[in-house]
């Protein structure tokens, strides 16, 4: 498997280098949301060759026999996914992943959808598993099936 790699020179932070040089990606998905992916989100650094090159590669791969694209985990680190079965839609916000987590937010709504309405419960790490494989599973559905 190999990726679209560049090798970026840097001086104090590749980081902030890669921030400056990669524009931000917008996910137009079906439905009229959209998700802004900054470059450190969808990039992932492969261990410096020196002190001052590093190489960054992108975490989006081409399917081509089923003319889709996968997005790396990488992209949706530090994202709340929300799940409304009932309506066949999920929402997200941008979110620190070291905090509980719950279904809704704090005034009881889904997070970045067109409608609001949520619950507020909590799960435990068992759900919080469940969760996350159903968002990819849903999110590379509702993204790339049309």
């Amino acid at each position: 498997m190999s990726f679209q790699c560049f090798n970026i020179t840097y001086g104090i932070s590749s980081h902030q280098v890669v921030a400056d040089m990669f524009p931000e990606v917008n996910l137009a998905i079906v439905g009229g949301a959209s998700m802004v992916i900054k470059p450190q989100m969808y990039l992932f650094q492969i261990v410096p060759h020196d002190l001052v090159n590093a190489i960054w590669c992108i975490a989006f791969r081409r399917v081509a026999s089923r003319r889709i694209k996968i997005i790396g985990e990488v992209a949706l680190r530090d994202k709340m996914f929300v799940y409304d079965l009932d309506h066949q839609r999920i929402g997200w916000a941008e979110y620190n992943c070291s905090l509980d987590v719950t279904r809704g937010d704090q005034n009881n709504n889904i997070i970045n959808t067109r409608q609001s309405r949520g619950n507020s419960t909590k799960g435990g790490n068992g759900s919080r598993l469940l969760q996350v494989a159903l968002m990819i599973h849903l999110l590379l559905h509702f993204m790339f099936s049309h």
